[in-house]
């Protein structure tokens, strides 16, 4: 199955189960900035243990492997579980909407988007972009997590909330990684 296809099966299964939800991750940045290939398909959710049935029709054996012990577990500790799919090896992780403020207003500002041919709910540009520097803080500095946030900058700069990225670099402690984005950016023009 093809990403485009996959993403299909994701957005109509979510959208049918009643589940509120979003694209995030290394699809999200390659929406709002540069393609790049990914296996991984990061989708952040508001699941609550009534959904768990529908899921696992919606993914069921053989073509995926989900577990009803892993979700349930993950809805309990606001946490992660994925899906995989057993056929091509591609790996859905479902984060669940934690409690901090600004997983919250992240979510709270998702938008409804066309992306490789399918209608999905997406994490906003800025919020892609402070997001992305959040993990490439949390792994040690990942040039992979900066260039995906550089590239979503550069791509959407003239489209963006620039204080609100500043006030969430901030308040999130990625300052440092903000200002090296604009600083790039503008080497770059």
């Amino acid at each position: 199955m093809s990403q485009s296809g996959l993403l299909t099966l994701i957005a109509e299964a979510l959208d049918r189960i009643g589940i509120e939800w979003m694209l995030t991750g290394s699809h999200a940045s390659s929406m709002h900035g540069e393609p790049r290939s990914t296996h991984d398909v990061d989708i952040v959710a508001e699941i609550h243990e009534e959904h768990i049935p529908a899921l696992i029709r919606a993914f069921a054996e053989p073509r995926f492997y989900a577990d009803a012990n892993m979700m349930r577990e993950a809805i309990q500790h606001r946490s992660m579980f994925n899906i995989l799919d057993q056929d091509e090896g591609d790996k859905i992780d479902f984060w669940m909407v934690g409690e901090e403020e600004s997983r919250r207003v992240q979510f709270s500002r998702r938008r409804r988007d066309n992306y490789l041919g399918v209608t999905v709910s997406v994490i906003s540009p800025e919020d892609s972009i402070i997001s992305k520097l959040q993990w490439s803080k949390l792994c040690g500095g990942s040039q992979k997590q900066f260039d995906d946030a550089l590239s979503v900058y550069e791509i959407q700069q003239h489209n963006l909330e620039i204080p609100y990225c500043e006030e969430w670099a901030s308040r999130l402690g990625v300052q440092d990684l903000w200002q090296r984005i604009i600083r790039e950016a503008e080497s770059l023009e």
